[in-house]
């Protein structure tokens, strides 16, 4: 505030003296001296009667300050107590972020270790699922679990999502395209769909999700599957409510898309 107000001030005293100069190039340029001379002395008049004022301005507040000290106190006073409490509002933020970091380390290190048990499980589940599809997908027969399972980064949690990831050999080195890994796709996600209500009254539940909308989702999820040349990479998660929104906020954004593509091609249908 102070700043601003000085800053103010200055423009104020100021303003006839960059009049001056303004006027004074575009009068040099003529040899105009004696109007020169004039406006300087305008310019001159008009700083004194802005200095005196504003002197007369200022001296009423500094005239009843000294009239009455005890303001100066009470003011100082003031200052002291918003400057402690902007001192205090930033230790809080600064404890809080300090409290959120370490809340946030704990619930990392909770979603790892519940990823980490939950991996013999799900591995065995893909395990079944994979034996089952493999024929129908051209993928190899797995013959024991390990085939499915990756050498490294057996899994991730990113955002509070747990992503497994397995493999599986394939009959051909040949690339799949889109459409054949989209139909394969659909193959391991039915196969994921039966073995899940075969297994309904099994020690190993994985349960059905049901979000605020009321769509259901398998308990285990075919997130991707990508072909890496000799072999697919699958991806599969664990149904949480964050990967329930997840799913739903990327169908929504698809449709979104499909939405905009379809009126371009109206509207562009209209113009031919």
């Amino acid at each position: 505030m102070l700043k601003w107000l000085m800053e103010r001030i200055k423009n104020i005293i100021l303003c006839p003296v960059n009049w001056f100069w303004e006027q004074y190039n575009k009068y040099k340029k003529n040899e105009n001296y004696l109007k020169i001379i004039g406006l300087f002395s305008i310019s001159v008049g008009s700083l004194l009667s802005i200095v005196v004022a504003l002197a007369y301005l200022l001296s009423i507040p500094v005239t009843y300050l000294i009239s009455h000290p005890e303001w100066i106190f009470v003011g100082f006073l003031i200052y002291l107590l918003y400057s402690y409490g902007k001192s205090q509002s930033i230790a809080n933020q600064e404890h809080n972020k300090q409290q959120q970091v370490i809340i946030e380390e704990a619930d990392q290190l909770a979603l790892e270790d519940n990823a980490s048990r939950g991996y013999e499980p799900i591995c065995t589940f893909m395990f079944q699922v994979l034996r089952e599809v493999a024929e129908e997908a051209n993928l190899k027969l797995p013959a024991l679990i390990g085939d499915i399972e990756m050498p490294v980064n057996k899994y991730d949690v990113i955002n509070g999502i747990t992503y497994y990831y397995f493999v599986c050999y394939k009959k051909t080195i040949e690339l799949l395209d889109d459409n054949e890994i989209e139909i394969m796709e659909r193959q391991i996600t039915s196969a994921i769909s039966r073995k899940l209500k075969s297994q309904a009254n099994s020690s190993m539940i994985l349960e059905s999700y049901k979000d605020e909308n009321g769509t259901f989702y398998n308990g285990v999820c075919l997130d991707s599957v990508e072909d890496m040349g000799t072999y697919i990479k699958l991806t599969v998660v664990p149904m949480t409510p964050q990967y329930a929104l997840l799913l739903r906020n990327q169908k929504q954004r698809a449709l979104m898309r499909s939405d905009a593509k379809s009126d371009f091609s109206t509207s562009w249908d209209d113009q031919l």
